[in-house]
């Protein structure tokens, strides 16, 4: 691998299925339920309130390792949802968009798995059998994120995936108790087989890029020491990009080799979206200013000012494009959806709170290289 390897959570790709009668698990019936309500199946939502109904089953594709699907079968995942089945698909830089609650931790976790396992098992060698130490290597992969209980959250699944098994509480309150470790439990880690002596390691102050396989740190600490990142480093995931762009363009511009140019998937929603038969505006049109300049030129749109008609002009144009509203309200409301639909498209480059008694950019977004 020459370059980079981004996985960002912006969109997602197609899937194979096979049809067959089965009792749906919680993390399949969730994706259903939200695939039928959006297009408005009122019949499949009664049928899937009862559990019992016929619909494609998605299984994880066979470029998982053996060892990473029987972990995922053990931790109750036997069945991906849509985005973890259309993620693993993808070739090289993905992006992935889906609504809350879908699985998309678990979808990049997977195939960063996946993807790190030769090098994971090269580097159980250099290790000590019994204690793990040895081989203070520099990482594989760094995982960014926004906020520090999104740390815990992701460390506890990468440690459950490679091998750890968590003690459950026997009643909730101050005085928690925790079940005896459970002989012959499937998470056992006699019944593991995967890489052995991973290495994760969560930094947030002084700790530097060394002796770990799995970096996971907040996008502060990485904004501050991405240029001290080592070279074997070439697997980056930002988890919330939308949450501080500018850790995006750090990341977007990590590439080893300037000459290799990823081509960008195309846009394929999980979900109907909602900007479809939106107006742009609440009381008016957007404001625009009638000029252009190299390289941004500004966005004029006419007529019934259909989100779906402005999403489509900004995805055809070529040249960088500013958008202008006249009032705040009428920019919450549009906002969000012009974001999500260019993903894949365009990066967003620049937001800028509007300001009264001006026209100021509000979204300002570039072609994606």
């Amino acid at each position: 691998m020459t370059s980079v390897s981004r996985f960002f959570l912006l969109a997602t790709l197609v899937f194979s299925s096979s049809v067959v009668a089965l009792k749906l698990p919680n993390n399949k019936l969730q994706t259903q339920f939200q695939r039928a309500l959006a297009n408005e199946d009122f019949k499949t939502l009664a049928e899937l309130k009862k559990n019992d109904i016929t619909l494609p089953q998605v299984t994880y594709p066979s470029s998982i390792p053996i060892w990473l699907s029987s972990r995922l079968k053990a931790l109750s995942f036997a069945s991906p949802t849509l985005i973890q089945s259309s993620h693993q698909t993808s070739p090289g830089s993905s992006y992935l968009c889906s609504p809350p609650g879908s699985g998309k931790t678990l979808a990049y976790l997977t195939k960063l798995l996946t993807v790190l396992t030769p090098e994971l098992r090269s580097r159980e060698i250099v290790r000590d059998p019994f204690t793990g130490t040895g081989g203070d290597l520099p990482p594989l992969a760094c995982i960014i994120l926004p906020t520090t209980p999104l740390l815990s959250q992701v460390s506890l699944i990468i440690y459950q995936l490679l091998g750890g098994n968590l003690r459950k509480p026997k009643s909730e309150g101050l005085n928690t108790a925790y079940d005896d470790w459970v002989p012959g439990d499937t998470l056992n880690y006699f019944k593991y087989d995967g890489p052995k002596h991973c290495k994760v390691k969560v930094s947030l102050e002084d700790d530097g890029w060394w002796d770990c396989d799995i970096l996971i740190t907040t996008s502060e600490w990485f904004k501050e020491n991405h240029s001290e990142m080592p070279a074997t480093c070439k697997n980056v995931i930002y988890d919330e990009c939308d949450d501080d762009l500018s850790v995006y363009d750090i990341v977007n511009n990590l590439q080893v080799d300037k000459t290799l140019v990823y081509s960008t998937p195309s846009f394929t929603p999980t979900f109907d979206l909602p900007w479809f038969n939106e107006t742009v505006g609440l009381d008016s049109p957007p404001a625009f200013i009638p000029i252009e300049s190299d390289p941004v030129s500004i966005v004029e749109c006419t007529e019934s000012n259909k989100l779906f008609k402005l999403i489509r002009y900004l995805r055809e144009k070529g040249t960088p494009q500013m958008v202008y509203f006249k009032t705040y309200k009428e920019v919450k409301k549009a906002l969000p959806m012009i974001r999500e639909g260019l993903w894949g498209v365009h990066n967003v480059s620049s937001l800028i709170p509007f300001r009264e008694g001006g026209f100021n950019p509000v979204l300002q977004v570039r072609q994606a290289s």
